[in-house]
């Protein structure tokens, strides 16, 4: 009997023991495990200072850890081509922030996540077109590969004083015999830029930057082709196939006219010459990145901020497009797709989308963009959407950044001295480089 009741108590003892290890691991599992890590990397720019405060709130909120490593611009396309190349265990980041462009050239290194956008309406929450042109399939506009952040488009801006002058009103009609108004055609845009140009006081009529100073070396390519080159049309798909298309004559002839009245700095100076042009006033009009509104709805900034006027680019012989630029979110470690398809969920929520624009962040979600709110707090235009509706995938275009910076140079030579070049010389320049 006695020995019994000692294999009894040994047995509950044992299973006491194995219930307290059980319960033990529960406990650690549940309750101590190290929190989830994700990794995002991005430029150095002044929205990635604003993107951690939507990482701080999701570490609040969702109780994931989250790191974040800034890169120099051109530290970065090596990074990313490296990362690309090794095994998910061994990847420096989980969640990438890349333009739209960087995700056309490059999409296998992206987890395809077409489901996600379907399944969390993200089409419906934020603007389409935008989404469209950003994060879908460069070969599959159907397939999506990135998760926008924030967009980024190109909008006209023009001093409301000059053009309501009821002077200028008057001369303009006598010498070219029509109203004068805001370009809604890019074939409009001569006669206004030399109206308006007056070397005297130093005023240009258009500032618009042509150049790579500025590290986007397709600037000036992105407002042409995609406006002449017939974006829809997949069979261009180089910069060598658009140069050799009939449109790309016309394109020439067009901005060959613009020349003489475009800012020879902006030229190859960029996109900050071009809005210090106009925010200096030393031009009528300039074509400038959308970020940059907020720059210009700042008094000290920009002196002529009363008389500042925003309008949809001008409209080509293919209608009105402009290319998507911003950031872009993608996921290429797919060892960890399951935690950042979570945070991509929490980021397409109205709350998220209210820490970011708090923050500073320029959103592109529906809601936000229609609320007072968004408006009156911030110095966002209503222009920001309605440019975002016109922008258009930038696939067609798939090039080099070596071809790109070869393309510029010449393109810029073409506009500095107009009288050395023909657009048919011009072209065949082109295309001889591109050999």
């Amino acid at each position: 009997m006695k020995i019994k009741k000692q294999h009894r108590m040994r047995t509950i003892l044992i299973a006491f023991g194995a219930f307290c290890v059980v319960g033990a691991s529960v406990f650690v599992y549940f309750f101590m495990r190290p929190a989830p890590i994700l990794r995002f990397s991005w430029i150095e720019n002044y929205q990635g200072k604003n993107f951690q405060a939507v990482l701080r709130a999701y570490e609040e909120e969702m109780g994931v850890k989250t790191t974040y490593t800034r890169y120099q611009e051109e530290d970065y396309t090596e990074f990313l081509a490296k990362t690309a190349t090794v095994p998910d265990d061994e990847k420096l980041a989980d969640i990438v922030i890349v333009s739209p462009r960087f995700f056309k050239q490059n999409p296998d290194i992206f987890l395809p996540i077409t489901d996600f956008i379907h399944e969390h309406n993200v089409r419906g929450t934020m603007v389409a077109q935008f989404v469209d042109a950003a994060a879908s399939h460069p070969d599959h506009d159907s397939e999506y590969i990135g998760l926008p952040l924030m967009g980024g488009t190109t909008i006209l801006v023009y001093r409301r004083d000059l053009f309501e002058d009821e002077r200028h009103k008057a001369m303009f009609a006598e010498r070219y015999g029509y109203e004068l108004a805001v370009p809604r055609l890019w074939g409009d845009m001569r006669d206004v830029a030399e109206y308006f140009t007056n070397p005297e006081q130093g005023m240009v009529g258009f500032s618009m930057p042509f150049s790579d100073h500025d590290g986007s070396l397709s600037k000036s390519l992105e407002s042409f082709w995609y406006t002449f080159a017939e974006p829809s049309n997949k069979k261009h798909r180089s910069l060598k196939e658009i140069l050799g298309s009939d449109n790309a004559i016309r394109t020439y002839m067009l901005i060959h006219s613009w020349a003489p009245f475009l800012s020879k700095e902006a030229i190859t100076g960029g996109s900050v010459i071009a809005r210090k042009d106009f925010a200096e006033g030393k031009a009528a009009m300039a074509l400038l990145d959308s970020e940059y509104l907020i720059l210009l709805e700042n008094p000290a900034f920009n002196a002529h901020k009363e008389n500042t006027g925003y309008a949809i680019v001008p409209a080509g012989e293919f209608g009105r497009t402009t290319s998507a630029s911003g950031a872009v979110m993608g996921i290429i470690n797919h060892d960890k797709s399951k935690e950042a398809l979570k945070f991509f969920a929490w980021f397409n929520t109205s709350r998220a989308q209210q820490i970011w624009t708090d923050a500073g962040g320029l959103s592109v979600f529906n809601r936000t963009l229609q609320s007072q709110k968004f408006l009156q707090d911030k110095p966002y235009h209503p222009i920001y959407k309605d440019a975002l509706a016109h922008t258009v995938p930038i696939s067609p275009l798939k090039t080099n950044l070596e071809e790109l910076t070869l393309v510029n140079t010449e393109l810029q030579d073409f506009l500095l001295n107009p009288e050395n070049h023909t657009p048919e010389t011009s072209i065949a320049r082109l295309l001889e480089v591109l050999q």
